[in-house]
């Protein structure tokens, strides 16, 4: 099958629009499309259907399962499912869509059908995507799933979020303290960088995190 598999570091994918996935569109359909995003900002990006940030498809039997690293996914639009990431395992025949995010923001996306955060949806594939360190906060609606199973820890997620281990709180429903909230709303506004007094300084875990944060300084 198809193969697409690149590393895109240190990029601010912004003010675009596409059918879906109108920051990324990593499209496994027979083959595989598991790219390594690290240091990138999604913004401003709207889908006049899914994904408006990110969408990842993994379809007839093919795989999408990227890893995010130190990313802002933030002011994205989806006019259907999945306003920041859409991971999307859903084909007749079934497929794997389990991307991993380890210390990523998530703030100010929507959608008009579901959550502006992350949608999984598994239908009649795999979608299990991980969270680790990150933050889902001030978008309209955070994380939903269908038939989808994802494993988030030391994670803060507005309203909470089960199960959610290692998480403030025991459900990650514990304010980040951005210096500058985002509004819920197609745009590049906000920031993500966390106050002094933020609940996620020092609280993640440090297995599998990057040395430093998305503005180069040290962990």
């Amino acid at each position: 099958g198809r193969q697409s598999n690149p590393r895109i570091a240190n990029c601010t994918i912004t003010s675009n629009v596409a059918r879906s996935g109108a920051g990324l569109f990593n499209d496994g359909y027979r083959g595989n499309s598991s790219p390594e995003g690290v240091n990138c900002v999604f913004s401003g990006n709207k889908a006049t259907r899914d994904g408006g940030g990110v969408y990842n498809f993994g379809g007839n039997n093919g795989n999408s399962s990227p890893l995010f690293v130190n990313c802002v996914f933030s002011g994205n639009k989806a006019e259907r499912i999945g306003g920041g990431v859409f991971n999307d395992a859903v084909d007749a025949t079934g497929g794997v869509c389990n991307p991993v995010f380890m210390n990523c923001s998530f703030s100010g996306n929507q959608a008009d059908f579901g959550v502006g955060g992350m949608y999984n949806d598994a239908f009649t594939g795999t979608c299990s995507p991980t969270l680790t360190n990150c933050i889902l906060w001030g978008n309209a609606g955070q994380i939903d799933n269908r038939n989808a199973t994802p494993t988030v820890t030391f994670s803060i997620v507005q309203d909470g979020y089960a199960p959610c281990t290692d998480c403030p709180g025991g459900d990650g429903n514990a304010d980040p303290l951005f210096i500058n909230q985002p509004t819920i709303a197609l745009g590049t506004s906000g920031d993500l960088r966390l106050q002094a007094c933020s609940p996620a300084v020092d609280a993640g875990t440090a297995a599998g995190a990057p040395a430093t944060d998305l503005d180069g300084n040290a962990r």
